[in-house]
């Protein structure tokens, strides 16, 4: 009876043991890279920065993982220039920039390296240049990424912002007014890394 109790406990630790290799259920890791971001209706050019943060994936299936993520953004967009309509002699360009903390729920698609992420976002604007810009995005989030080692990855993601982020029929810089009647949002491409612990 003993000798058959021992066997099973053995069958059951070498079995767990391989199920544990396969994946890890929870990996939590780091995630940063470059924001190639624009806001749209404003003719701006795309405005380069970065975006790091930190990512709690949980792997509940061989396929499927579930990834909250809390990441801080600099997004925005380069010498825009349309609909300007205030002081009439100003001949400069406005530059966007915006600041946000990007609450996501990434559900990440496994297949062998390659992993396809959807999910929505929510955006907390923490930082802009601007006035009337509204405090909040809920966001889409595309993308896909590559494992290069067990703990190493590549990734690139399109975050399509949802609201109109301008606040009321007008943005401003310095005391230059900017119409807006058509929407504005937030179009950001990012491309980086991620590590898991």
């Amino acid at each position: 009876m003993k000798k058959l109790l021992l066997t099973l406990l053995v069958i059951l630790g070498i079995s767990q043991s391989y199920g544990q290799e396969k994946f890890k259920r929870f990996t939590p890791g780091v995630r940063g890279g470059w924001n190639f971001s624009n806001v749209t209706n404003t003719g701006g050019d795309y405005r380069t920065n970065f975006y790091i943060g930190v990512q709690l994936p949980i792997r509940l299936a061989k396929f499927y993982s579930l990834q909250p993520e809390l990441v801080y953004s600099r997004q925005g967009a380069d010498n825009a220039t349309d609909r300007y309509v205030y002081p009439s002699n100003y001949k400069g360009n406005l530059d966007i920039k915006l600041d946000y903390i990007d609450i996501n729920v990434i559900n990440k698609f496994h297949f062998d390296k390659v992993n396809l992420q959807i999910g929505p976002g929510f955006a907390i604007n923490t930082k802009n240049n601007e006035t009337n810009i509204f405090p909040i995005d809920f966001t889409l989030n595309l993308g896909f990424g590559i494992d290069i080692t067990k703990r190493i990855g590549i990734e690139a993601r399109w975050m399509c912002g949802l609201l109109d982020i301008n606040d009321s029929g007008q943005y401003s810089y310095q005391g230059n007014y900017y119409d807006s009647t058509e929407y504005m949002r937030n179009s950001t491409f990012q491309v980086g890394a991620y590590f898991r612990f």
